[in-house]
């Protein structure tokens, strides 16, 4: 039988660190669209709202350490606040390098230039997306079996090529996937609380149960669940570098777009038919 950890409440002052984080963001954010007015350039936007999805899990934490709601947190903070700041300067400063200099090479070079990125993205936000719904609610998924892991990103990676395809090759649509993620994984950690098993793909009703034995229980998040919000904003910034390269002649756009969905649909169609022959259960080693 392991001994309990004993929870250590963390202190209110260190809500002050993710609030600067923010301020930093919000800060810099402010001074690049001054400067793009200001030299008659078009504001960006697209930026703009990347940058502001990063304030949503800062925000969050803050309001856990105000509350003393946050436990344990064993330096998760820091590991959050250089995420979110090197999230930013991803959008910010390496997107429109990436961006600028595919849009300036000739259609050959700049469609697989863009193919490479995204591939890359993809595979990444894949992985860090199953870390982070893993590591919210379970202190040993590095124990995890190869086999289910390359199963799971896996997964991952074809639900994020259709929301690629479905969302005309931006990173906008396809962040559903890493947040999604993030919040089953924190689900999942209550409902290893309250039920004692973590949920299965069987189990729809694992979260009204968790919630009928959870009256009286005092909620407390952990560093586990800082991290996932960390490797989130990490996917956020990843995601934030897919876009097409710009079309020269408009005449071009709505093939693009049907070309697009016609393989969304292809890709949809052949994902579907794979894995309902699947048992998940037992693929994942549940």
């Amino acid at each position: 039988m392991t001994e309990d950890i004993p929870l250590e409440i963390t202190s209110s002052d260190m809500a002050n660190l993710p609030i600067f984080i923010a301020v930093l963001i919000v800060a810099t954010v402010v001074v690049r669209v001054y400067f793009s007015i200001k030299h008659n350039e078009k504001p960006p936007i697209a930026r703009v709202f990347w940058c502001a999805t990063l304030l949503i899990p800062l925000g969050m934490v803050a309001a856990w350490i105000t509350n003393q709601l946050l436990v344990n947190e064993d330096n998760s903070l820091w590991v959050l606040s250089y995420s979110a700041l090197g999230a930013a300067a991803v959008i910010l400063l390496v997107e429109p390098l990436v961006s600028g200099h595919i849009d300036q090479t000739d259609l050959a070079t700049g469609t697989v230039a863009c193919i490479c990125r995204d591939i890359l993205v993809i595979a990444a936000v894949s992985a860090l997306s199953f870390v982070s719904l893993e590591i919210a609610c379970n202190e040993t998924f590095y124990r995890i079996p190869a086999n289910s892991f390359g199963f799971s990103v896996g997964l991952l990676a074809t639900v994020l090529l259709s929301l690629y395809l479905l969302g005309q090759r931006h990173g906008g649509v396809m962040a559903l996937v890493p947040v999604a993620c993030c919040i089953l994984g924190i689900a999942e950690h209550f409902v290893i609380t309250f039920k004692g098993e973590a949920i299965l793909p069987s189990d729809i009703l694992a979260l009204g149960t968790a919630m009928e034995v959870s009256e009286g229980y005092e909620f407390t998040f952990t560093a586990g669940i800082v991290t996932s919000l960390a490797l989130l904003e990490i996917s956020l910034g990843l995601l934030s570098l897919i876009r097409p390269r710009k079309l020269r002649t408009p005449t071009h756009v709505f093939p693009a777009i049907a070309a697009n969905l016609c393989a969304f649909l292809l890709v949809t169609v052949v994902e579907l038919s794979g894995f309902s022959s699947i048992d998940l259960e037992q693929a994942l080693d549940f």
